[in-house]
């Protein structure tokens, strides 16, 4: 038997239902991709583990300090844990009043727990303290949109990308807001701006496809949402949702 022959039968296994042998099994794209994505999340899961283990050791041995406190926030956060977040963060803005992150990292938690108003206070506090923080700007403006004040929502937006004009977050939440208010136009352009600094961001593409969408630009927006869709099926080539980064 020539030696391509027998390569092909060691690489054939045989089902002892069927006396035949058989391809061996290959993984769909999809349960692949599911594959990794299990992975991934459940070794994100470990290190948040070991990290909040780790901050909880750190403010055991150092409890008034506020960083600890605030990156233990920031795990308890990442979490999900919201209210265990909210009382590390109010730890640490104790122990430090001026401590902006803090004020932001509360913020996120607040809005986690769907208490908005607290959620813009803890905010408008950070940016008081830190008045070209463009993370608190953004997050600031994703609460009012969500509370249904646009016309503030939008000056947040932009406050956000006049401190840091390569935001794509920014850019994407001003799309929104924009597109809520009926100027298709200008949310067109807000989204094309967001995909471009970040050309994986779906949730962008898909805000992109529903503005061209109600511009009549049937093409261009079913490009757009089959861009949306792909990355959305593959999340392993795609960034997280938009969420602001803590400093």
């Amino acid at each position: 038997m020539p030696e391509s022959s027998r390569a092909v039968v060691r690489r054939r296994e045989t089902d002892p239902a069927l006396g035949k042998s058989v391809r061996p099994h290959r993984l769909s794209r999809a349960a692949t991709v599911l594959l990794k994505v299990l992975a991934c999340g459940a070794a994100a899961w470990m290190v948040q583990q070991r990290a909040e283990a780790a901050f909880g050791r750190a403010i055991a041995l150092q409890p008034e300090d506020a960083q600890a406190q605030y990156r233990l926030g920031n795990t308890l956060y990442d979490q999900k844990k919201y209210a265990e977040a909210v009382a590390a963060y109010r730890k640490a803005i104790t122990l430090l009043p001026r401590y902006a992150p803090a004020y932001n990292g509360l913020g996120n938690a607040l809005a986690g727990q769907k208490k908005l108003d607290e959620a813009v206070a803890a905010y408008r506090k950070a940016i008081a303290l830190k008045p070209d923080y463009p993370e608190a700007y953004n997050n600031l403006g994703n609460v009012l949109r969500v509370s249904g004040r646009l016309a503030e929502a939008e000056a947040a937006f932009r406050r956000a990308i006049a401190v840091n004009a390569k935001y794509a977050e920014a850019y994407s939440g001003l799309g929104a807001v924009l597109y809520q208010t009926k100027k298709f136009a200008e949310a067109e352009a807000a989204y094309r701006k967001a995909v471009d600094l970040q050309p994986n961001f779906a949730a962008a593409y898909t805000g992109l496809g529903n503005a061209l969408l109600a511009q009549k630009k049937t093409k261009e927006a079913e490009a757009a949402f089959r861009k949306a869709a792909a990355l959305k099926a593959d999340p392993t080539k795609s960034p997280p949702g938009p969420r602001s980064p803590r400093p």
